[in-house]
C-alpha cells in the first residue's frame, strides 16, 4: 500500500515539473537577417536626416538612387563605391554607386524582406496580448501576434536571457509615446529582438527603442528619439536629430556621472548627453548646451571657448576636445543666451571600459553687438 502511494506521489511529482518547466520555457529561433544586418538603417525608397543624428553602423538606400539620402552632407570616397558622414561612424552606401555596391545592396534588400517574411511566418505562442496595447508590461521570450496595431504608452520591459528571442507580428503599425522606453532585463539583447510590422513604426520624441525593426512601410523617430537596433525599411526611413547604434557595435552604456564647471561666473554648461562610443576607433560622442547670464541685445551674438575632457573611473585623462590654451569656440544665434552642440567627437587614446568622467569647462563669453 505505501509503494503504491509513493508511486503515485513520484508520478504526480514528474507531471507538475513537466508542466511547470514548459509553461515557462518559450524558445523560439532568431530571425536570419543575412546580409541585411551589415547595415544600421536600409531602405528601399530614402533616408531622411534632420541634422544631426548619430548612427553607428552603415546605412543603405536601394534600388533607389544616392539622391535619396538626404540631409546627412554626404561626402564620396574616392573609390566612389560608398559615401562618409559626420552623422554616421561607418558608410552610406547606394545603388548608383559602383560596383560592386549596387549587386551587394540588392542582394541586402532580398535578405531584409525574406526576412520580413520568415519573422511574419513564425508559429505564434501568444495571441492578441492585451489587444495590442503593451504599455508598462513585461514581456518574456517567445513569438507574439497581434491582428491589430502596437501601443506603448509607458515603459515596456523585455525580460530574459542573452540567448532568448523575442518576434513580435504585428498586422498594423507601432507607436510608441514620448519619453517612454523599451528596457532590457536579464541579459536580453537587442539584436535577438524582432518587430515585425506591417504598417508606419513611429518613435515619439525622446523615446528608446531596443530591437531589429522590420518594416513593410515606413519608420520614422521623432525628435532625439533614439534605438539599439537596425531600421530595416521597405519604404522609407525619417530621422530627426536621432542615435541610431547598431547591436552588433559596441557600446559603453554606463555613465558613472558629468561634472562641469566655468570660469566667468558668466557661463554655464547644461544638458550634457553622452550619445556613444565607438569602441573600434575610440570615438566619444557627446551633445553640450552652453548659455550665458550676460545680457544679449537685439542683434546681439554671445560666443563661448570651452572644452571636453574625458577621463576613465580611475580619472585619468583619456582625452579632451579643445583645452584653455586652445578651446573649441561655438557662436550661438543672434539674440540667443544659449547654444547647443550636437555630435562633439573626443578621441580617445586608450579604450573606455564601463565607467567614465565627463568635464565640460567653458572658459570665457563674450557678447558682440
Amino acid at each position: 500500500m505505501k509503494k503504491e502511494q509513493l508511486k503515485k506521489l513520484l508520478l504526480s511529482f514528474l507531471i507538475i515539473s513537466v508542466v511547470l518547466f514548459s509553461s515557462s520555457s518559450v524558445f523560439a529561433a532568431s530571425v536570419n537577417l543575412g546580409t541585411a544586418g551589415n547595415y544600421a538603417v536600409l531602405s528601399k525608397s530614402g533616408i531622411s536626416s534632420v541634422p544631426n543624428s548619430v548612427i553607428t553602423g552603415n546605412i543603405g538606400v536601394s534600388p533607389i538612387a544616392s539622391t535619396a539620402i538626404t540631409g546627412f552632407s554626404l561626402t564620396k570616397d574616392v573609390t566612389n563605391e560608398f559615401s562618409v558622414s559626420n552623422q554616421i561612424i561607418g558608410k552610406a552606401y547606394a545603388a548608383d554607386y559602383d560596383s560592386p555596391t549596387s549587386s551587394i545592396l540588392t542582394t541586402a534588400i532580398n535578405n531584409m524582406e525574406t526576412a520580413y517574411t520568415d519573422a511574419a511566418g513564425r508559429a505564434p505562442n501568444y495571441t492578441e496580448l492585451y489587444n495590442g496595447d503593451i504599455s508598462g508590461q513585461t514581456l518574456t521570450a517567445g513569438v507574439y501576434k497581434w491582428g491589430t496595431g502596437v501601443l506603448i504608452n509607458s515603459d515596456v520591459t523585455l525580460n530574459g536571457g542573452p540567448n532568448d528571442v523575442w518576434i513580435f507580428q504585428i498586422a498594423k503599425g507601432i507607436t510608441q509615446a514620448s519619453d517612454t522606453k523599451i528596457i532590457l532585463t536579464g541579459g536580453a539583447q537587442a539584436k535577438n529582438i524582432f518587430w515585425q510590422a506591417a504598417e508606419t513604426v513611429s518613435i515619439g520624441t525622446d523615446a528608446h527603442f531596443e530591437g531589429i525593426i522590420l518594416g513593410k512601410t515606413n519608420i520614422t523617430l521623432e525628435t532625439n528619439a533614439s534605438i539599439n537596433g537596425r531600421l530595416l525599411a521597405q519604404t522609407a526611413v525619417t530621422l530627426i536629430k536621432n542615435t541610431v547604434v547598431a547591436p552588433s557595435v559596441e557600446s559603453v552604456k554606463t555613465v558613472e556621472g558629468f561634472n562641469y564647471y566655468f570660469v566667468t561666473g558668466e557661463s554655464y554648461a547644461s544638458n550634457i548627453k553622452f550619445v556613444g562610443y565607438n569602441s573600434r576607433n575610440k570615438k566619444f560622442y557627446t551633445n553640450i548646451t552652453a548659455g550665458t547670464t550676460k545680457t544679449v541685445s537685439a542683434g546681439g551674438v554671445a560666443i563661448f571657448n570651452y572644452g571636453i575632457h574625458i577621463f576613465d573611473g580611475t580619472s585619468k585623462l583619456l582625452g579632451n576636445l579643445g583645452s584653455y590654451a586652445t578651446p573649441q569656440t561655438i557662436e550661438a544665434a543672434a539674440n540667443s543666451q544659449t547654444v547647443q552642440v550636437k555630435n562633439n567627437i573626443v578621441t580617445l587614446t586608450s579604450p573606455l571600459t564601463t565607467e567614465f568622467r565627463e568635464v565640460v569647462t567653458i572658459d570665457s563669453v563674450s557678447v558682440t553687438p
